[in-house]
């Protein structure tokens, strides 16, 4: 009898003090807000803080947008068709990620403008809101050289982003090409890792209480079986 006391006694102090693990999830982002090319910024995240838990794998990803209008404008004596087109790129470096080159580009397609001065308006060709959007994605963990780089108090940053653009035109010539551009770019980090939970200790009087009813039942078990 003493012998098994001692041993739920030691069950129910188990269950009580036992750690809970759990997954855990925080992200950190930054942006540059879409503007006029050429441009150079500094994205920056904070680090896992340890504090949280035990990181176990970590999701990377940069972005890079633009938005374009292009008009074309013969200014050639016959009619001709053409095509402008418009390229964006960004350069830098992140840990994890290494190079963060992304090229864009959209062009108007091929158009056909009128003469010079056509008085339909024919010569002038407008593109609105051209696009591209792309993404660079990475997941690395302890056996990546930059992994412990994330793992602090302080922040990681982008190194030497900028992003600058082109333009140009194919077809007939003698013909103007303008370009509009704004181009943004955002980079997210997600820290995946297992948070370790102590729950408050059940106490003495409660860890009895918990021994004596289940005492209590054994022994009412046993007067049964006696009847």
């Amino acid at each position: 009898m003493k012998t098994f006391k001692k041993k739920l006694l030691a069950a129910v102090t188990v269950m009580a003090l036992s750690p809970l693990a759990q997954a855990g999830v925080i992200s950190f982002s930054d942006n540059h807000a879409a503007s006029t090319t050429e441009w150079s910024d500094v994205l920056t995240v904070s680090q896992f803080d340890a504090s949280l838990g035990n990181l176990d794998t970590i999701n990377i990803s940069f972005s890079a947008s633009m938005l374009s209008d292009i008009t074309l404008n013969n200014n050639d004596n016959l009619a001709q068709t053409t095509r402008g087109s418009v390229g964006i790129e960004t350069i830098g470096t992140f840990l994890g990620l290494g190079s963060l080159t992304i090229n864009l580009s959209a062009d108007t397609g091929f158009v056909a403008l009128g003469a010079d001065g056509a008085l339909d308006g024919s010569d002038i060709f407008t593109a609105f809101g051209l696009t591209g959007t792309d993404t660079i994605n990475a997941t690395i963990d302890s056996s990546n050289t930059d992994f412990l780089s994330f793992i602090g108090t302080g922040n990681v940053s982008t190194s030497g982003l900028t992003a600058f653009g082109n333009f140009g035109g194919t077809g007939g010539s003698n013909t103007v090409i303008s370009v509009d551009t704004v181009a943004g770019a955002s980079l997210n980090v997600t820290y995946n890792y297992t948070e370790t939970t102590n729950p408050t200790p059940v106490s003495e009087p409660t860890s009895l209480a918990i021994l004596g009813l289940g005492l209590a039942g054994i022994a009412l078990r046993r007067k049964k079986k006696s009847l």
